[in-house]
């Protein structure tokens, strides 16, 4: 009886090896599958789709690409540099007047204790003038100290229109607005 069990065993291990393989086989075929689909869908992620989206361009930049990247660092300086309203800040013109010194400007600020007031004078077919003077608190109040502009600055006398603002840190007044008389 032996010999029968053998017989049977014998033909029962070739099946196995064949099950066997053909299981390790569809294992590897299915592993091989996920992963060339897995990769495909990072690297769709990475790379960008066939649409484009998402696709690092290593090529040097175009002369377009070049002036558009100026531009906007331009823009983002200008930007910067223009402080925003505040108006938590103000400047009032109390008095102004012309004498042997120049044109003052006599002022009343509110909403900080320093800084700096800007005074610009404009006249058509004129060069802007502008003068910048720090904001000073004495007593009770703030106000532009030694807000005097020589008349030298002037290059010619009539009336210019007088805009001046207080900043402070990127934050800036609104502007207090006049007519002025410029002798000379």
């Amino acid at each position: 009886m032996k010999s029968l069990r053998q017989a049977k065993n014998k033909n029962r291990l070739p099946k196995i090896l064949l099950i066997a393989a053909i299981a390790v086989g569809v294992v590897v075929i299915g592993v091989a599958l996920w992963l060339l689909f897995f990769n495909k869908q990072r690297n769709s992620s990475v790379n960008g789709g066939a649409d484009g989206v998402n696709v690092v361009n290593y090529n040097p930049p175009t002369e377009e690409e070049k002036q558009a990247t100026e531009d906007q660092k331009e823009a983002i300086i200008k930007e910067q540099e223009q402080p925003s309203t505040d108006a938590s800040l103000s400047v009032l013109i109390s008095r102004s007047f012309q004498d042997a010194a120049g044109y003052n400007l006599r002022t009343v600020v509110d909403g900080t204790k320093n800084g700096e007031c800007v005074a610009t004078f404009t006249k058509s077919g004129q060069p802007t003038v502008t003068k910048s003077f720090a904001v000073v608190f004495e007593a009770t109040s703030a106000f532009c100290k030694d807000a005097v502009v020589p008349l030298s600055d002037f290059g010619a006398g009539g009336t210019w229109n007088l805009s001046l603002v207080v900043k402070k840190d990127n934050k800036q007044s609104t502007p207090a607005t006049a007519s002025v008389e410029i002798n000379k």
